[in-house]
C-alpha cells in the first residue's frame, strides 16, 4: 500500500466516523482512532481471525478505542457500512458479560441489524430528497 492510498483511506474512515459518531450521539464519548498500516501490526480477534477494524470501548467511562486495519479497509466495498458496525458495537457494549466483556454472537447479530437499519434509513431518505423539491408541496391548514 503507498502512501497516498494509506492516507486517503485513513481519510476515508475519518470521514464517515465523524458522519456516524454525530447521528448516533457519541460525541460525548472519548472516541480514539488507531490506523494500521501493517497487517502483521492488526490486532487479532480471540478466534485467530483478522478483521477489517474492531473496537474497545469502556461504557462506565464513555471511552472508546477503534482499531481501523487500513490495508483491508482500503479494498473495502462497503467502507461506510463497516465504519457504522463498529460505532453500533459501542451502543451496545455494556450488554456484554462483565466477566468476560467479549464479544457474543448476540452482540454481532444486533449490531449487524442495527447497522442495515441505518444504511437503510439514511439510503430511503437520501432517495426521498433526491425526488421531492420544495416547489412540489404547500402547506395547506389542518382542520379540526
Amino acid at each position: 500500500m503507498s502512501e497516498d492510498e494509506f492516507q486517503a483511506t485513513k481519510a476515508a474512515i475519518a470521514a464517515h466516523a465523524d458522519y456516524w459518531r454525530d447521528r448516533l450521539g457519541l460525541k460525548g464519548w472519548t472516541l480514539i482512532d488507531h490506523y494500521y498500516r501493517d497487517v502483521g501490526e492488526f490486532l487479532i480477534d480471540n478466534d485467530n481471525i483478522r478483521s477489517a477494524a474492531t473496537v474497545k470501548a469502556v461504557w462506565p467511562y464513555m471511552t472508546a478505542n477503534f482499531y481501523w486495519n487500513v490495508f483491508d479497509m482500503l479494498k473495502d466495498d462497503n467502507l461506510d457500512e463497516t465504519v457504522l458496525h463498529e460505532h453500533a458495537h459501542v451502543l451496545v457494549c455494556e450488554m456484554r458479560d462483565p466477566e468476560t466483556k467479549a464479544v457474543t454472537d448476540h452482540e454481532e447479530r444486533v449490531v449487524t441489524m442495527v447497522t442495515n437499519a441505518l444504511v437503510w434509513t439514511r439510503d430511503h431518505e437520501r432517495s426521498k430528497a433526491a425526488h421531492f423539491s420544495l416547489e412540489s408541496w404547500s402547506l395547506q391548514p389542518v382542520e379540526h
